[in-house]
């Protein structure tokens, strides 16, 4: 699997995981999907503009996901 096939994969998953409002899932794969941003980055397969932006707006859309889900708070 070539890096940008891996990118698109990752990408697709991540939104499911966001819209079926998966919290444990979402988390994870955003660390998936952030260190295949950077590396795609780094080896020139995308810009690092375009890495940098994809990264920062998955970082939000699972930060605003937290904040919407209530939280379990221990007692």
């Amino acid at each position: 699997m070539n890096t940008r096939s891996k990118l698109r994969t990752l990408v697709r998953n991540i939104s499911s995981a966001i819209d079926s409002k998966d919290l444990p899932k979402s988390r994870e794969m955003l660390r998936v999907t952030i260190s295949e941003f950077d590396k795609a980055a780094s080896k020139g397969v995308i810009h690092k503009g375009t890495a940098s932006r994809n990264i920062s707006r998955f970082s939000k859309k699972v930060y605003d996901l937290s904040k919407s889900l209530p939280q379990s708070s221990p007692t």
